[in-house]
């Protein structure tokens, strides 16, 4: 029996029951063909004040990663098939449990794809003509007002840009960890056409990123949630990699223009 919700965030589905366990199921596209993946997510309830969860680290202990944060104690092992997080919540159930529920899910998102030939990254995309477009920048840039003002209305994700290198190129899937404005994101999934990083100004222009400001500027923009060496290696090869196979601008956007008339973000 449920209290209060099934929850309901854009590709994952959780649903809350009476003793507050939430099953979430990573969505279809995100797998490569052949392969599932299931996370269990248990919650349990305790006495203490709730307290903002944001993105915490993940440490590489005796084969399993191992998250501490004031409200959670877990363990994620990675697999090819399954893998199951436990989360053990000391505050009681309250209207901030989806955002933690969505802190932790968003954790595990980003360890599967380290894992699994992805990245994920601080940005908002859509899908034009076909193609994902990422946009890239700080909170306050403009990511959001790109993919909601000038894009058509398949949006991926207005804050979190999640890529993955399947079947022989880099493609972008949808997610439901959205910014501060909640956008709902489609449960979709497109190849990359080009990245480009934002920022403001007078007029909008775009001029290619130089090749020695490509990796550095893709790790600014990573949500690098572990210290594990080998993770790190595995993220920062799939930078370099990404850096060398996808068109990356910067682009500078004039709030009041439509950047969709630079061919570069619609063609190719």
């Amino acid at each position: 029996m449920s209290v209060g919700l099934p929850v309901s965030m854009g590709p994952l589905v959780a649903n809350l029951v009476a003793d507050h366990e939430i099953i979430a199921v990573l969505p279809r596209a995100w797998l490569a063909p052949g392969r599932s993946s299931t996370w269990t997510v248990e919650l349990r309830s305790g006495a203490m004040e709730s307290q903002a969860v944001g993105p915490v680290p993940a440490v590489w202990v005796d084969g399993c990663y191992q998250i501490q944060t004031p409200f959670v104690i877990g363990h994620v092992w990675p697999s090819d098939h399954a893998a199951t997080l436990t989360l053990v919540s000391n505050s009681c159930y309250d209207v901030g449990l989806r955002r933690k529920t969505l802190s932790a899910l968003r954790l595990c998102c980003l360890l599967w794809l380290a894992d699994n030939n992805g990245v994920g990254l601080h940005g908002s995309s859509g899908i034009v003509e076909g193609k994902a477009v990422g946009f890239l920048g700080k909170s306050g840039m403009g990511k959001t007002t790109a993919v909601t003002r000038f894009m058509p209305p398949t949006i991926l994700g207005d804050d979190f840009l999640a890529i993955r290198w399947v079947d022989g190129q880099y493609c972008v899937f949808g997610t439901p960890f959205s910014g501060r404005e909640g956008l709902p994101a489609e449960d979709r999934v497109a190849p990359l056409r080009t990245l480009a990083v934002i920022r403001p100004g007078k007029a909008t222009e775009m001029a290619p990123l130089g090749q020695s400001d490509r990796i550095p500027t893709l790790v600014r923009h990573t949500f690098l949630v572990t210290d594990n060496p080998t993770v790190r290696r595995q993220t920062l090869q799939f930078l370099a990699n990404l850096a060398g196979h996808i068109p990356i601008y910067q682009l500078q956007i004039a709030l009041s223009e439509s950047p969709w008339t630079l061919p570069e973000l619609t063609h190719g």
